[in-house]
């Protein structure tokens, strides 16, 4: 009931107040461009990175999506307000490019990522163990979460 109150109250101050008023909510984008990427996922989530003094949510949503054949995009929107929090707990992910930033992305999505599609052609070309290591990575983090033991087998992309 908590959780599903501090959503509201994130999504009413940032989302439903503006429009009501009859502006548009002040966002902050951050767009990368995976490429060359087949295409493997997509999800579209909100998710916290941690809450304000009076218990709000600070909290970026991502959306994941391919483009084509060739290029994936990743799309981090939040409140102006919430930039400077935001860009520090996503720090990792936000300045680094390549496989880095890929292993970030695929981090980012097991830990704090509800809901997830990924493409059934690629999850038949993984290993039994990469995809028991990625299912026990997500089922670790369903309450909240928890740092997991990085490897290499849990690239998403």
């Amino acid at each position: 009931m908590e959780k599903a109150w501090r959503v509201f109250r994130f999504l009413a101050q940032n989302f439903y107040l503006p429009f009501a008023g009859g502006n548009a909510p002040e966002l902050a984008h951050e767009v990368i461009l995976l490429t060359p990427q087949r295409p493997v996922l997509a999800t579209s989530a909100l998710f916290s990175v941690g809450f304000t003094h009076e218990g709000d949510i600070v909290g970026p949503t991502l959306n994941v999506a391919p483009i084509d054949e060739n290029t994936t995009v990743a799309i981090l929107s939040y409140a102006v307000d919430q930039q400077s929090t935001i860009r520090a707990a996503l720090g990792t992910l936000l300045s680094s490019t390549g496989d880095v930033q890929k292993f970030e992305l695929s981090k980012l999505i097991l830990q704090r990522v509800e809901n997830f599609a990924l493409s059934p052609a690629v999850c038949k070309g993984w290993s039994d163990g990469k995809r028991r290591r990625i299912l026990d990575a997500f089922k670790a983090t369903l309450f909240e979460a928890v740092p997991f033991e990085e490897h290499a087998d849990l690239m998403l992309f």
